[in-house]
């Protein structure tokens, strides 16, 4: 009977342990998800575009197209792809924005590279690009 008593306790005791663990994790991993979302480095994109720039922008040959949205720009042509949201997440890169009534450019880094992506303006449904201030591509929205 004493056997059978310790033997019983000692299970007893290992299971309030084991679930004592697994609610302090339990506990644990809410607060950390409660924090991470509360987070605003998480939750802010470095690229974000005007309004006015909003949805989907081709050249006059279809080469290429932008795709922009509140928080992201996309690069699109038949050999590339460049989504600029998930190119910031890599380690390295750095983009800053310039935001006018009439202008948007942002500029991508990357250790030493630079690249700086100009969208002017002409009219609601044109606007002209250019890359480190070349020769302004129109581009008209789809």
């Amino acid at each position: 009977m004493f056997i059978y008593k310790y033997l019983f306790s000692a299970a007893k005791n290992k299971k309030r342990s084991y679930m004592k663990k697994n609610l302090i994790t339990i506990i644990s991993a809410i607060i950390l998800l409660a924090f991470l979302s509360s987070c605003s480095l998480l939750n802010q994109s470095p690229v974000n575009p005007p309004s006015w720039l909003e949805g989907t922008w081709g050249d006059d040959y279809d080469i290429f197209t932008w795709q922009f949205t509140s928080d992201n720009a996309i690069y699109h042509s038949d050999d590339l792809d460049m989504d600029y949201k998930a190119l910031a997440l890599e380690p390295g890169v750095e983009i800053t924005e310039d935001v006018q009534d009439d202008s948007y450019s942002f500029t991508y880094s990357r250790d030493s590279y630079s690249t700086e992506y100009t969208f002017e303006v002409v009219d609601d449904t044109t606007i002209n690009y250019s890359i480190d201030d070349s020769t302004p591509v129109v581009l008209h929205k789809d």
